[in-house]
């Protein structure tokens, strides 16, 4: 069964790499950020998973996240909050 090796963003800085069974499960998505997934697509082919409703419920700033975001897009000014998960867009279905 093919792998696909994704990196977790924690709220607490730890950056987690991970692999899942190629398709990754919604539940798995889910899990990672705890919650309801909004996709944020970026400019090199990835996409970056963050939990929806994360500041509605007050989850925790992610700074890496966050500057990760920030450095493969000029143009972001958000903040993510909430643990986020990182894979290829091609691995997100």
């Amino acid at each position: 069964m093919k792998k696909v090796s994704a990196l977790i963003f924690k709220t607490n800085g730890e950056m987690v790499d991970v692999e899942y069974n190629d398709p990754i499960k919604l539940e798995e998505m889910q899990q990672a950020v705890g919650g309801y997934i909004e996709p944020i697509y970026l400019p090199e082919g990835k996409v970056m998973l963050v939990n929806e409703d994360g500041k509605w419920t007050g989850l925790e700033p992610n700074l890496n996240a966050t500057a990760y975001l920030k450095s493969s897009m000029d143009y972001f000014n958000d903040v993510i909050v909430g643990d986020a998960l990182l894979l290829e867009q091609k691995d997100f279905k």
